[in-house]
């Protein structure tokens, strides 16, 4: 079941008048998969699963190291270049220029979004309320976020437990082909203000996102700021 929760639209004028933010149930991690690799019946180790997957990501390694696209099943990936190129002979600078990873689904997974089942919830009232997005570097509020900077957050019933990988701050991009990034490096964590340390952020729009657990410790609650993050190239 994927559930999620409406929120105005602030940023248009037209009849979307509200946007869907899924809450994710929960983040499965590799010890997770490679657990349900060696289920009973199976015939698989945990090594031998560890060790499929491990030539697995050398080799898809090694094909996008020597520039080539690699489509699996599982997953498609190709490599692009961000940034601005000022003539037609420019070179690549890697203080302008980026290599950027993209990835899709692979076919596998074509099927799979028809078994997906969509389902609408309501805003807890424990849900955390994110007002403020205060870009240190830029000095600005709710408008720029500066890539490896700090920032910090303002709102209500914004603490988390920073360990558990679903709870914490998020910046969702506008555009839904890129992963969202989740902040690790915090200084202070408090109901109302959280201090954090900005990784390296790809250029673009994006949307501020809290997430905590409930009273109970399991239903996860969501917050956004309710105007999008820009980040400069």
């Amino acid at each position: 079941m994927l559930k999620y929760v409406l929120l105005k639209n602030h940023l248009t004028k037209g009849d979307e008048k509200y946007v869907a933010l899924v809450t994710n149930t929960g983040t499965k991690n590799l010890d997770d998969i490679l657990e349900m690799m060696i289920d009973e019946g199976t015939g698989l180790t945990r090594p031998q699963a560890l060790a499929y997957f491990e030539r697995l990501m050398q080799s898809i390694s090694f094909w996008l190291s020597k520039g080539y696209a690699v489509s699996t099943p599982l997953v498609k990936f190709k490599a692009s270049i961000t940034g601005k190129f000022y003539e037609e002979y420019d070179l690549f600078d890697p203080e302008r220029h980026q290599v950027r990873l993209r990835s899709t689904p692979g076919s596998r997974f074509n099927d799979l979004l028809e078994l997906i089942k969509p389902e609408r919830v309501r805003i807890s009232d424990q849900s955390p309320e994110v007002t403020n997005f205060i870009d240190v570097c830029s000095n600005t509020n709710n408008e720029q976020i500066s890539s490896g900077g700090i920032a910090m957050v303002r709102g209500t019933q914004l603490a988390f437990d920073k360990d558990d990988q679903a709870q914490g701050i998020f910046l969702q991009p506008v555009d839904e082909s890129e992963p969202e990034v989740r902040i690790e490096t915090y200084a202070k964590i408090l109901p109302k203000e959280v201090h954090l340390q900005l990784p390296a952020i790809a250029a673009g729009e994006y949307v501020c996102t809290v997430r905590t657990r409930g009273k109970n410790g399991k239903e996860l609650c969501t917050g956004s700021l309710k105007t999008t993050l820009t980040t400069a190239a």
